[in-house]
């Protein structure tokens, strides 16, 4: 049994951009957080952004799409924290994808985003490396969170896409 919140559903947003299907989408959001799913939207603000939807879909995390963090500027970052500060009035977390220094790491803490993914903190690896990874992190003495709160507002979180048919 895996308790509740401890799996999270991606949906990206082009998939949404189709208004006449709003009701029915809505709808699967509802039944994943009905099965205790936490639902995130990924590639924000890459294609049809409508602030919209966050405003009638049940969405818990936005993921920023990496082209606002490539070729950075005085723009994008004036807009990266619009979202995160709108995002954050709605109770949406916001994941920044595609981190790929330090400095970009930095600027998103000090504007209080969530979560960063990205190569600065590590490539795409086989499963037999992540184990290994897993063994070194439980082999520093850190504790295991007791709950998915911890989880979600205490810990870093690494995304597993599990692609290896062999595992």
């Amino acid at each position: 049994q895996i308790p509740d919140h401890f799996i999270e559903i991606e949906v990206t947003e082009t998939i949404l951009f189709t208004g006449s299907q709003m009701g029915y989408i809505s709808r699967i959001l509802d039944g994943f957080h009905s099965c205790g799913l936490y639902v995130s939207l990924d590639d924000f603000g890459f294609g049809y952004s409508s602030l919209f939807l966050l405003r009638v879909l049940d969405i818990d995390t936005i993921k920023l799409d990496r082209s606002f963090f490539v070729d950075e500027n005085e723009k994008s970052r004036a807009i990266v924290t619009g979202i995160i500060q709108f995002a954050h009035q709605f109770k949406i977390c916001v994941v920044a994808e595609g981190v790929e220094t330090r400095e970009q790491f930095e600027q998103l803490r000090e504007i209080g985003c969530d979560y960063v993914q990205g190569y600065y903190f590590a490539k795409p690896m086989p499963c037999q490396e992540f184990e290994g990874l897993l063994d070194e992190y439980r082999g520093a003495g850190i504790e295991e969170p007791l709950t998915d709160t911890e989880i979600r507002n205490e810990l870093p979180v690494l995304l597993v896409a599990d692609e290896d048919e062999d595992y």
